[in-house]
């Protein structure tokens, strides 16, 4: 249970190099603050079965030097699906998070868990504005199997230096 992130080598055939790993145990969030830089044009953050304290949605922020949390810092659209054939559907233009779909994700109490993917994007361009792409799957708030991809989409066109993801409420447990 924790999270590590690699990336995509600017040269050389596409290899993917790792570079960092972290672990969360009853935090509010987990953060990478070093190693985001003009290295490489994608960096992928891979978050394997996190576990949340309560029913939450998981959310990202990014920033240089600080993690930008202004409300409207942020652009997101996502859309996911869960048994039974349920669909669900969240945007934004103009919020302080990245969001995964609000209040969706089942605490591990309840033997859910969470996978997450996040791809970002030339985090060192200053001339564009900052994408990330995601994918999450896991429980729903009601027991059935949840997944999710996303867009989300920082306004500012500085370039990103760091990565935060957390749950709207409650703890990240592992």
């Amino acid at each position: 249970n924790g999270s590590a992130w690699a990336s995509t080598a600017a040269a050389g055939g596409g290899a993917w190099n790792f570079i960092s790993s972290g672990t969360a145990s009853a935090s509010s969030s987990i953060d990478f603050t070093t190693n985001i830089d003009s290295t490489y044009d994608v960096y992928m953050f891979y978050f394997v079965d996190f576990e949340f304290s309560a029913d939450c949605s998981p959310r990202v922020r990014v920033g240089a030097g600080s993690f930008d949390s202004g409300s409207t810092d942020y652009q997101y659209a996502y859309g996911g699906n869960h048994a039974p054939a349920a669909v669900h559907a969240a945007c934004s233009g103009g919020a302080a998070f990245m969001g995964f779909g609000e209040g969706t994700w089942q605490d591990g109490s309840s033997g859910g868990s969470a996978t997450i993917r996040i791809m970002l994007y030339a985090p060192s361009d200053t001339t564009h504005k900052k994408n990330l792409e995601y994918t999450i799957s896991g429980q729903s708030s009601n027991g059935y199997a949840l997944h999710g991809e996303g867009v989300g989409q920082r306004v500012a066109t500085s370039a990103i230096t760091r990565l935060q993801l957390y749950p709207s409420t409650g703890t990240i447990t592992s």
